[in-house]
């Protein structure tokens, strides 16, 4: 080491120091192609990394965060994953980073705002090390904090499930158990946090997160009957799309077009008893209204698949929904529909459509 490399390192280094625990904002800084696309991160590159990272995970996580800082700390962060250009040993170096660069502190940070934006960074997070705040963030009091874990969890069972390693079959197997966990349960959490762990199930696109999904569907028909006004939102959402991924896919799953319809015909009978019996509040009409017609909707795309034609009031159903005509609806979907559902195609025991069955009944068996 010459002369005049001795008085830069003693300048630069102290400098690296000072620029880690300074704002960040504003700065802009991004890490160089020769990392991001590295095959293997040196001691040196993740050096770099966590200077780029520190002095943004230090605005995050200020005592008393402004709005417009955290979002721009999590904007900055986030735009440093470039996953078109990442590497894999990048995503899991900047997600390492950022995991031992105070992310621990932002999950338990006395401000929601703050918890919030560090799941939406957990979101693009891929380490092992951040896998238990992620859980913390479920375990949060706050529902948008607890809505956003849920998104991440579904994020990384899909990273799991692309790395196709050993060990990760087990994580994504536990995470399925966790969301199954937190909403079969007796006073399940928000529906935002309920939407978000349907979803979860819904892409990662197994058959046991396929499983899991329509189990959990059919446990919801007890909540929705104790709870009438109780809202649609996560149920709507996911139904609709899963019964179209299903009448679409060759060869078909079977298995699943029969645990769905049974789930879309019980939500359907149950929300015409209740209007029947007067059991929704004005307020909640137009909801139930949609979940009902999306259910008969449903019935119609999965019977389409399987090359069944629907009742030929079928036609009628969006009209007498909208005009409240319940008792045809009741006949539309209790003895019409029955009738098909118990069917050769479809195969479904009468026993299964009823509201009040146990939800862990197997329609297949």
């Amino acid at each position: 080491m010459n002369l005049v490399t001795r008085p830069l390192l003693a300048v630069v280094c102290p400098l690296f120091v000072l620029l880690a625990a300074m704002p960040a904002l504003g700065q802009n800084r991004f890490l160089p192609s020769e990392i991001v696309e590295a095959e293997v991160i040196t001691e040196e590159m993740y050096q770099e990394i966590l200077m780029i990272v520190d002095p943004l995970m230090f605005d995050l996580v200020r005592p008393e965060p402004e709005a417009q800082e955290l979002s721009e700390a999590r904007k900055q962060l986030l735009q440093q994953f470039r996953p078109a250009q990442a590497s894999v040993a990048f995503t899991e170096a900047l997600s390492k980073a950022i995991t031992e660069s105070r992310m621990e502190d932002a999950v338990t940070h006395k401000s929601s705002m703050v918890r919030y934006n560090a799941m939406i960074i957990l979101k693009s997070m891929v380490d092992a090390g951040s896998e238990p705040l992620i859980t913390a963030g479920l375990n949060d009091a706050n529902d948008a904090v607890k809505r956003g874990a849920m998104q991440a969890l579904g994020k990384r069972m899909l990273w799991w499930k692309a790395r196709n390693a050993g060990g990760m079959q087990a994580k994504i197997t536990n995470a399925i158990k966790q969301i199954v966990g937190i909403v079969g349960v007796a006073k399940p959490p928000h529906p935002i946090v309920v939407g978000a762990a349907f979803e979860a199930l819904l892409n990662l696109d197994t058959p046991a997160s396929r499983e899991a999904l329509i189990d959990l569907l059919n446990k919801r028909v007890a909540q929705h009957k104790s709870a009438p006004d109780l809202s649609y939102s996560a149920e709507r959402t996911v139904i609709e799309r899963f019964a179209n991924t299903l009448s679409l896919e060759s060869p078909q799953d079977t298995r699943s077009i029969k645990g769905l319809a049974r789930a879309m015909s019980r939500y359907a009978s149950l929300i015409d008893d209740q209007f029947l019996n007067n059991r929704i509040s004005e307020e909640r009409e137009m909801d139930n209204k949609s979940m009902m017609l999306q259910c008969l909707n449903g019935l119609n795309r999965l019977g389409a698949a399987l090359k069944v034609a629907p009742p030929a009031d079928q036609l009628q159903a969006k009209g007498w929904i909208n005009n409240g005509r319940w008792d045809e609806l009741g006949k539309l979907i209790n003895e019409d529909w029955r009738a098909i559902l118990i069917a050769n195609q479809f195969g479904l025991k009468a026993a299964d459509l009823e509201v009040d069955m146990a939800a862990t009944a197997d329609p297949a068996e």
